[in-house]
C-alpha cells in the first residue's frame, strides 16, 4: 500500500484549503494561532519550526508577505525541505502595504521583485497566474543558491480571451 502524500499548509488560517485536499493525502495546517483543531502552531516571526516528517507539497497562500525576515525564512525552509514542491502566492502593493496586523512586512512591491527574490530559493520557479496586484507561483525548494530567474509564461499569458483576461485580472 502506497503511503499518503503529505501537504503542509503554511499560514493555514481558517483552513479553507483542507476541503480541496483529496482523502488519500495528509493535510497538516500550520499557523500562528490555534483557532482550529490539529493546527501546528508557530509564529515564524519569532522562531522557525516545522511539523515532523517529510512533506510532498508545501502550500503558502497569502502568508509570506507578512514575514519580517523573508530571506531567513526562505533560507531555512529551502534547506529543511530541499526538493519539496512549493506552491505560493505573493500580493505586492506599490502604494498600499496595508495597516495594523495586516501590514505587509517585507518590501517586495512588483512582480519582477518577487520573481527575482524567490528564484534564490526555488528551482523551476514558475508564475502560474500573474494578476494585477498578486501572483501564484510554483517551484521546487532548493538549498542551492543560483539566483537565476526562470522566465516562463504564466497562465494569463496563454489565455486566448483578452476580454476575459481584462475582467479577471482587474477586478478586486
Amino acid at each position: 500500500m502506497r503511503p499518503k502524500d503529505r501537504i503542509m499548509d503554511l499560514g493555514a488560517g481558517n483552513q479553507k484549503l483542507r476541503k480541496y485536499i483529496p482523502d488519500n493525502c495528509d493535510y497538516v495546517p500550520v499557523d500562528c494561532t490555534d483557532k482550529l483543531a490539529n493546527t501546528f502552531v508557530v509564529d515564524f516571526n519569532d522562531e522557525f519550526r516545522l511539523p515532523e516528517g517529510k512533506f510532498d507539497v508545501i502550500v503558502s497562500l497569502g502568508f509570506v508577505e507578512y514575514l519580517v525576515d523573508l530571506d531567513d525564512f526562505m533560507d531555512k525552509l529551502s534547506t529543511h525541505s530541499d526538493g519539496t514542491f512549493f506552491l505560493f502566492t505573493y500580493a505586492y502593493f506599490k502604494d498600499n502595504p496595508g495597516k495594523g496586523k495586516f501590514k505587509k512586512l517585507n518590501k517586495l512591491r512588483t512582480f519582477d521583485e518577487v520573481q527575482e527574490k524567490f528564484s534564490n530559493y526555488l528551482e523551476d520557479l514558475r508564475p502560474i497566474l500573474h494578476l494585477k496586484k498578486a501572483a501564484l507561483f510554483s517551484g521546487t525548494l532548493t538549498s542551492k543558491r543560483t539566483n537565476k530567474p526562470t522566465l516562463t509564461k504564466s497562465l494569463n499569458d496563454s489565455l486566448p480571451l483578452p476580454k476575459f483576461r481584462d475582467y479577471l485580472f482587474t477586478r478586486r
